[in-house]
C-alpha cells in the first residue's frame, strides 16, 4: 500500500468505514490494521446485522454501532436506509473524515453525498 500523502497533512485525518454485513468485517480488518499502523485514524461504524458485532468483537476491532438490519420487506427497507443514514449523519458531523470507505454501504453513499464528504465504494 503506498502512502502518497505526507504525516503532516494526515495530522487529524479520519477515515470512516462502515460495515453492514459479515464478509466486510473479515475484508475490511487487515485494512483497519495497516491504516492505523499508517497513523490514520479509523472511524468504524456498524449496522447491526447477522454476525457483524461478533466478528467486530472477535477482532478487537473498535466501532460504534449504529442501526441494524430491518427486514425482507422493500419498505421496511426503504424506511431503515432512511433512518440508519440519519442516524450516521452526528457521527459524521462530530469525526469529520476525510474520505468515506465501505463495500456497498448504501447508508454511508446517502450521508456521504448529503455532506459531499469523498467516497470509494466497493462491489463485487
Amino acid at each position: 500500500m503506498a502512502d502518497t500523502v505526507s504525516s503532516a497533512e494526515r495530522k487529524n485525518k479520519t477515515i470512516w468505514i462502515d460495515l453492514e454485513n459479515s464478509p466486510h468485517v473479515l475484508f475490511f480488518n487487515p485494512i483497519v490494521n495497516e491504516l492505523k499502523k499508517r497513523g490514520w485514524k479509523v472511524l468504524v461504524t456498524v449496522r447491526d446485522y447477522a454476525q457483524v458485532i461478533g466478528l467486530c468483537n472477535l477482532f478487537h476491532l473498535e466501532y460504534t454501532k449504529i442501526g441494524h438490519h430491518y427486514g425482507k420487506n422493500k419498505i421496511a427497507k426503504s424506511v431503515g436506509l432512511v433512518v440508519r443514514s440519519l442516524q450516521l449523519l452526528p457521527v459524521l458531523m462530530k469525526e469529520k473524515p476525510c474520505i468515506a470507505v465501505s463495500h456497498g454501504s448504501r447508508s454511508q453513499i446517502v450521508v456521504s453525498n448529503l455532506v459531499g464528504l469523498p467516497t470509494i465504494m466497493m462491489y463485487d
